[in-house]
């Protein structure tokens, strides 16, 4: 049972290492042929992805703010 353990965890090692470089290869290789303009392209798209989510989590808050408000106004007028 150990000797089975044991050559698990070695072939996941070996196979762990090949995926990394693998990955590493990948990425290194990716970003020499992004010219400026497609990083521009990214980045901007970046900017207006994470100014959406704010404006739509800013949202969500408010109307969950409104709905607790609502809530007690209601809860409030029950008991009284």
């Amino acid at each position: 049972m150990k000797n089975k353990l044991a050559r698990l965890r070695e072939l996941s090692r070996n196979n762990l290492a090949r995926v990394g470089f693998t990955v590493v290869g990948a990425t290194a290789g990716s970003s020499a042929f992004a010219d400026a303009a497609t990083q521009t392209a990214i980045t901007d798209a970046y900017t207006s992805g994470s100014s959406d989510l704010s404006v739509a989590i800013t949202g969500l808050i408010g109307l969950v703010a409104l709905m607790v408000g609502v809530g007690m106004i209601i809860s409030m007028l029950r008991k009284g």
